[in-house]
């Protein structure tokens, strides 16, 4: 028989299992094992549009920190929100222009 003591460890926001104990098996046949528990929405630094009828605001809905676009007047709780930022680099802060036409917001980029 084999009994298997294991403790959840979160490192850099995912999920491990830490294996404390086995008997009857060596430890190193049991290294850390990652486990996919959930994941959830963030959604942040909302603005309206100064015609307001568009928020922009940083979500990562679609993977990684990126400036998404919503219309006010939507009530599908963010289902038809847009991204208009891709890439690698994680971005924050958007802001409108004073005529709405244009969305400024900050990038941050490796190495940079």
């Amino acid at each position: 028989m084999v009994a298997l003591i294991a403790r959840p460890v979160f490192i850099f926001n995912t999920l491990f299992l830490l294996l404390l104990g086995v008997r009857g098996i060596r430890a190193d046949e049991f290294p850390l094992k990652q486990v996919k528990l959930f994941t959830w929405v963030v959604d942040y630094e909302p603005f309206w549009s100064p015609d307001g009828k568009q928020i922009v605001l940083i979500s990562s809905r679609h993977g990684g920190m990126k400036v998404h676009v919503l219309d006010a007047s939507g009530s599908n709780n963010g289902s038809q929100m847009r991204q208009i930022t891709f890439g690698e680099a994680e971005d924050y802060s958007p802001a409108w222009s004073p005529d709405g036409r244009k969305i400024a917001f900050v990038s941050v980029c490796e190495g940079v």
